[in-house]
């Protein structure tokens, strides 16, 4: 990702870091939900947000404990890798759920067992807008994030740790391992493109600010399709709701977790931008922006600690930080 679709995000709730659909649903009175037999919208988008939250909070949490041990002999971590694999899953189903909450608004006819397995497919013969115009907002950004989930659900590649000593701070990463064209096993040539001729792992410290980014760019895709729902469908607009209404310190503890993670990053991702938090008050809204900033290239000496172990070709490619 080295763009941003949006850059700013207006908030809500009591402490003001939540998105502004946590608020605009709970405001919302609707028995459209009851005619499929779902969980109010606010109910299902509460659920699935609880959930990356907590998620993505622990995991930012465990990196910069471990790096900001400063070992100078660092060990091999694999413990991120487990709540890494978890967080990829509940964000893939936090992106899904906007298929259920636009479904929960419809009220327009039943809808099969068959059919709800595949719900963008339904929306789009139904001529409904609003899932079309939700995946146009999202799918560039969180592409990477998807695949990766997917790949690692349907295939028996894994993830692999991987520490690099910059300096005097470990900085923790990893890659996906597969097997690769010429033979050997190594970092997937689809996850991990090569630049000139070497293959670059990822580091925790970009890329658990990118999805960040992502959880809120969700948010307001939702958002913006709800609205071009509820205008085709009801032909009404979506109520502002309570701003101080929606329990959001979960989201505090998230900002300034992600705000202390370090800002050091492997070599070879010095040339993408990390896309950097800030919260600021606009016209009396709060609002969190979002700032796309080039890595600085590290300095010092770095050693690479990694997992790889030998398939029965005996052919191994190490990645690169």
């Amino acid at each position: 990702m080295a763009h941003l679709a949006e850059s700013k995000f207006q908030l809500s709730g009591k402490l003001g870091f939540a998105p502004e659909l946590a608020a605009m649903l709970g405001g919302m009175e609707t028995k459209s939900h009851e005619h499929y037999v779902l969980r109010h919208p606010a109910d299902i988008f509460d659920n699935v947000f609880s959930d990356v939250v907590q998620a993505l909070a622990g995991l930012v949490q465990m990196i910069v404990v471990a790096e900001d041990k400063k070992d100078e002999s660092p060990h091999l971590n694999e413990e991120p890798l487990g709540p890494y694999k978890e967080l990829l899953a509940r964000f893939s189903r936090y992106v899904d759920s906007a298929h259920e909450i636009l479904l929960a608004l419809t009220d327009i006819r039943p809808i099969s067992a068959e059919e709800r397995k595949f719900l963008w497919r339904w929306f789009a013969k139904q001529k409904l807008k609003a899932a079309k115009v939700y995946h146009d907002i999202v799918r560039r950004d969180i592409e990477f994030f998807r695949e990766l989930n997917n790949e690692l659900k349907h295939t028996s590649n894994r993830l692999e740790a991987i520490t690099v000593l910059i300096g005097s701070r470990p900085c923790l990463g990893y890659f996906l391992e597969a097997p690769r064209s010429d033979g050997a096993i190594g970092p997937s040539q689809t996850f991990h493109k090569e630049v000139n001729g070497q293959s670059p792992a990822n580091s925790f410290n970009r890329d658990l600010r990118l999805l960040y980014y992502s959880v809120y760019l969700v948010a307001e895709a939702m958002k913006r399709a709800i609205k071009v729902h509820i205008s085709q469908i009801h032909g009404t607009t979506l109520p502002q709701g309570a701003a101080d209404g929606y329990n959001d310190e979960r989201c505090k503890i998230l900002f300034e977790a992600v705000a202390s993670l370090p800002c050091v990053y492997y070599s070879k991702e010095v040339g993408e931008p990390v896309p950097i938090g800030r919260i600021k008050t606009e016209g009396g809204q709060r609002v969190l922006e979002f700032e796309l900033v080039k890595p600085p290239r590290p300095h010092g000496s770095f050693r690479v600690q990694c997992g790889l172990k030998l398939d029965r070709s005996g052919k191994l490619k190490m990645p690169l930080p």
